[in-house]
């Protein structure tokens, strides 16, 4: 078996074969049994795929966990970063994200930007963009289960959004949870800031800006995810 062909090695995305130019999505947490052709059958939602590549173990050929997905166009890349981290596939929990840092660095902004004209365009029409808790000194395996366990009896939940850390995928020591009406908002705070959950007492607020970053994944929200956008 020819080793070299085992596991890839991708230059930093954008790479280029032939004259053509691509852009490199890393896919975490895969299943180990998912196969290249599973793989790009999901990432085809965001656009055309390239190709898909899962990286194996030298010795035994067995998935490591890890691929890499191949767009042509940078806005398909993209939105596979923004709309697939954090979908399920063969019943794990993707992480995925960017290669190129400079097409992190854009993401960013884009969410960012995008979150300013939201709140924005809701200040001119008199009317708040969402009403968001944001939860500090969590503890560190806290996930959106557990979130929505405690919060599901102050009132209805839009959303739940836990930022993660890319590696561990631990959170990172805070989540926003966001209701429909500010009064559960407001109740939410008053009844559960300072409630010691595994080991560390919460702290809540009234998130700044009213709503967790758009386009990421919300564990218990109708958010739709899949609606194509253009760059």
């Amino acid at each position: 078996m020819d080793k070299r062909n085992v596991m890839p090695n991708y230059p930093p995305a954008p790479s280029t074969s032939y004259g053509e130019q691509y852009y490199i999505v890393r896919v975490a947490n895969l299943d180990f049994g998912t196969t290249e052709a599973t793989l790009k059958s999901f990432f085809s939602s965001c656009g055309d795929v390239h190709e898909c590549v899962i990286s194996r173990n030298i010795d035994t050929n067995t998935s490591r966990g890890i691929g890499h997905v191949k767009y042509l166009r940078v806005r398909d890349a993209l939105e596979a970063a923004r709309n697939l981290n954090g979908e399920v596939l063969d019943g794990r929990t993707l992480h995925v994200y960017l290669h190129d840092k400079a097409l992190r660095r854009r993401l960013a902004q884009q969410i960012r930007d995008r979150a300013k004209r939201r709140c924005e365009t809701a200040s001119a029409d008199n009317k708040p963009p969402a009403f968001t808790v944001k939860i500090t000194n969590l503890n560190y395996k806290i996930d959106e289960e557990d979130l929505k366990k405690i919060f599901s009896g102050i009132g209805p939940i839009a959303d739940i959004y836990v930022p993660r850390l890319r590696y561990t995928h631990l959170n990172r020591g805070f989540a926003f949870v966001r209701f429909h009406r500010e009064a559960d908002a407001l109740y939410a705070i008053s009844k559960l800031d300072r409630k010691e959950v595994q080991g560390r007492n919460m702290c809540l607020a009234m998130a700044r800006l009213g709503a967790p970053p758009p386009f990421r994944k919300y564990a218990h929200g109708t958010f739709d995810r899949f609606r194509r956008r253009k760059f």
